[in-house]
C-alpha cells in the first residue's frame, strides 16, 4: 500500500537532523528525561543542579527534534495510508508532536524559574508528556500495523 508522491520530500535530511538534535540532547543534558519526569521543584532542581544553561539548550535541541520526528511521521503516514486511516495517523503524531512542544516550552519556563519551580507548571509538564507518550505510541502502533498489513498483502 505504499503511496509514493513525487512531490513528498526526502525523510533522509529528516532523519539526519532528527538524529544529530538527538544526540545533542544527550550530550547536553544527560538527565533532561528526568527533568521532564521531576514532580516536585525540589526534584527538578536537584536533577538540574547547576546546569541551567545546559539544560536550557537542551530543551532547544528537543524543540529540534520534536519537530523532527513529528514532520518524519506525517511523511510516513503520507507513504503507507490512505483515507481516514491516514488522517488518524498524520493526526496521532501531530498531536504528539504538539504535546512535547508544549512540555519543552514548560520545561524551558522551569527553567528560568529561580528558586522555587512552580507546581502548576510541573504539573503541565507531567501532563503534555503523558499526551505525548500516549498519542506517539499509538501513532507507532498504527505505522506498524499498516507496515506489516502492506507486508502481508504483498506476499498473498
Amino acid at each position: 500500500m505504499c503511496h509514493e508522491d513525487a512531490r513528498m520530500p526526502s525523510w533522509r535530511p529528516i532523519l539526519a537532523v532528527l538524529v544529530v538534535s538527538g544526540a545533542a540532547i544527550w550530550l547536553l543534558e544527560p538527565n533532561y528525561l528526568d527533568l521532564q519526569a521531576a514532580t516536585t521543584g525540589d526534584e527538578f532542581l536537584g536533577v538540574l543542579g547547576d546546569g541551567r544553561r545546559r539544560a536550557a539548550a537542551a530543551a532547544v535541541a528537543d524543540v529540534v527534534f520534536t519537530a523532527g520526528y513529528g514532520l518524519l511521521g506525517v511523511l510516513a503516514f503520507q507513504h503507507v495510508a490512505l483515507g481516514v486511516t491516514r488522517g488518524i495517523g498524520m493526526a496521532l503524531t501531530i498531536g504528539a508532536a504538539a504535546a512535547d512542544e508544549v512540555e519543552n516550552v514548560l520545561v524551558l519556563i522551569a527553567l528560568h524559574q529561580r528558586g522555587d519551580v512552580s507546581a502548576s507548571i510541573l504539573g503541565g509538564i507531567g501532563a503534555a508528556g503523558s499526551t505525548k507518550w500516549g498519542l506517539a505510541t499509538a501513532a507507532v502502533v498504527l505505522l506498524m500495523a499498516l507496515t506489516l498489513q502492506d507486508r502481508l498483502a504483498r506476499r498473498g
